[in-house]
């Protein structure tokens, strides 16, 4: 196979240096190294292909004249069989039945495909199951809710797939991972709906936005570049002795209560972490971060900012924790409490604090 992206880096700006002056540099290998990856180049359009299908990350690094770097990445959903794409085309709910696969003619008497269609179809396919939610800006925001007059109706995936935002498409209905890895793309989920991740399914959460709801791990989360807004209680509620996180470049904004991440129970990986978050911010939380007394295991906890807490981190159980080059600024109580409980050797030190 061979797929094509193009990608328009144009909307970059600088304090100081025009526009177009500024040089970009793109990566289409998915492979994390530093920047530029080809020369160099004030063409701001740029046109990648990929060989095989799979989820990826594209990434744009800018210099400016002073040389200074700043990088963004996204990841995509590189999609091998074209019948393996399935395109939401209405946000009506439920399922009559008459939609056989993901092709415009299986799409059954009323030409349309609602998103629980597209579920059913991606449960007993053969194959990964791409579903793509369509979401016209004349429409957006278009907004996939339960049926109205019933109870809530869960999208049970039961097969590896991808569900893949766009923008103005919102989901607020209950996501449960029952099978791995599930991944969401570019998709964002609000109240009444949730992300839930049952003992022993794998989730992983990519370029997405959770606002005034949560999500329940107590199989395996994995996130990246994703923003957690308002929400209902805890942001990540990490609750079961064999599950685990990783929290990579993303945002938790509170609203003066509640935690952005409570691990309330988890056990020892061995050598791995229960919990392991790296660059990430915190702000506007009672507890930006809390370890529970349930959690036995250990956790990582490095690169990350905490401004206008209560708290920043606070830990009441789990051994051998890695608490390293943090930030701390007005935090109304305490930077870290609970620090009685056992760190691994040189694992907590070389933090800024501020006010």
């Amino acid at each position: 196979m061979s797929a094509a992206v193009y990608v328009d880096g144009s909307g970059s700006t600088d304090t100081q240096t025009l526009a177009a002056d500024l040089r970009v540099s793109w990566n289409f290998s998915g492979n994390p190294i530093s920047p530029p990856w080809p020369e160099w180049t004030t063409t701001k359009t740029a046109r990648g292909t990929f060989s095989r299908g799979g989820v990826t990350t594209v990434a744009m690094a800018v210099i400016d004249a002073d040389q200074q770097v700043g990088h963004v990445a996204r990841a995509i959903s590189v999609v091998s069989d074209p019948t393996d794409l399935c395109f939401v085309t209405t946000a009506l709910p439920g399922d009559n039945g008459d939609a056989t696969d993901c092709t415009p003619a299986g799409s059954g008497l009323d030409g349309l495909l609602s998103l629980d269609e597209a579920v059913r179809i991606a449960n007993t396919a053969v194959g990964d199951q791409t579903i793509v939610l369509s979401a016209p800006s004349e429409l957006a925001p278009v907004v996939f809710k339960d049926p109205e007059g019933s109870a809530p109706v869960p999208l049970r995936l039961k097969r590896m797939a991808q569900i893949v935002g766009t923008p103005g498409a919102i989901i607020a209905r209950e996501i449960i991972a029952e099978n791995g890895p599930i991944t969401l793309i570019g998709v964002e989920v609000a109240a009444p709906g949730k992300v839930t991740i049952p003992h022993g399914y794998t989730l992983v959460l990519l370029d997405s936005r959770i606002r005034d709801t949560n999500v329940l791990v107590a199989g395996h989360l994995m996130v990246e570049r994703t923003r957690f807004e308002r929400c209902d209680g805890a942001c990540i509620t990490v609750n079961g002795l064999s599950a685990d996180l990783v929290v990579s470049e993303s945002s938790f904004a509170g609203a003066g209560s509640g935690d952005g991440i409570d691990v309330r129970q988890c056990n020892s990986n061995g050598t791995a972490f229960s919990m392991e978050l790296v660059g990430n911010t915190f702000s506007g939380f009672a507890t930006g971060i809390r370890v529970g007394s349930g959690c036995d295991g250990s956790t990582r906890i490095v690169h990350q900012t905490f401004h206008g807490n209560g708290t920043g981190v606070d830990y009441l159980g789990g051994d051998g924790h890695v608490l390293r080059n943090n930030i701390f600024t007005a935090q109304q109580v305490a930077a870290v409490g609970g620090c009685d409980v056992p760190f691994a050797s040189e694992g907590r030190r070389d933090h800024l604090l501020y006010g």
